[in-house]
């Protein structure tokens, strides 16, 4: 399952370089901080995952939850919300190319980066069957 986690993550990255986030602005913490040039930005976190179907010795899916942040810098941007919400429209083209139709849910809201820069995240449920 490890090999198909690895995989399906791999795609989420390759879906977000496609839109236009490099990889090197891509974090897996919850706890990274984007500096203040590194926008937009995203973060894969591992939230869920559940066993079904699972014998006396074998898993035989998993279904696993992922959720991507989008970031996006809310000082130099006259419209952010028309910005994550074009980035998040570009994510779910993107996915539903690689993997289907995988978005759940997506929540926004507003934050502070580095204690003064704001930002705007969108917090992108995303689900699939490994």
């Amino acid at each position: 399952m490890t090999d198909k986690y690895i995989q399906f993550r791999s795609q989420i990255i390759a879906a977000l370089n496609a839109i236009g986030i490099a990889s090197s602005r891509i974090y897996f913490r919850k706890d990274t901080v984007p500096g203040s040039d590194d926008y937009p930005a995203a973060m894969i976190i591992l939230e869920s995952d559940l066993s079904s179907n699972t014998s006396k010795h074998v898993c035989n899916s998993l279904d696993v939850q992922v959720s991507v942040c989008l970031i996006v810098d809310t000082q130099n941007d006259a419209d952010p919300d028309i910005t994550i919400i074009t980035l998040r429209e570009a994510l779910r083209a993107q996915l539903e190319n690689e993997v289907g139709n995988v978005i759940t849910t997506t929540e926004y809201y507003d934050a502070r980066a580095d204690r003064s820069r704001k930002v705007r995240i969108a917090k992108i449920a995303v689900e699939y069957r490994l």
